[in-house]
């Protein structure tokens, strides 16, 4: 799976989770993640480091349900 693939899937994973907020929250909520990623993404590669993806999500901790109320 290329790491764009385990991106998307964690964001979907997560985007689930999210449903009990307005859809332009949830939105907001999922591009700043996504904004994240890619910035330790970026942040990595400039050091020289070849990013791991698997790294940078396990780092943000598993997808599970919490009341967002």
């Amino acid at each position: 799976m290329s790491g764009r693939e385990q991106i998307s899937n964690y964001l979907k994973s997560f985007s689930r989770y999210l449903a009990s907020l307005s859809s332009e929250d949830a939105a907001e909520v999922i591009q700043e993640i996504e904004s994240h990623i890619y910035d330790v993404i970026d942040q990595q590669e400039m050091a020289g480091k070849e990013a791991n993806i698997e790294s940078i999500l396990a780092g943000l901790g598993a997808v599970s349900y919490t009341h967002l109320t």
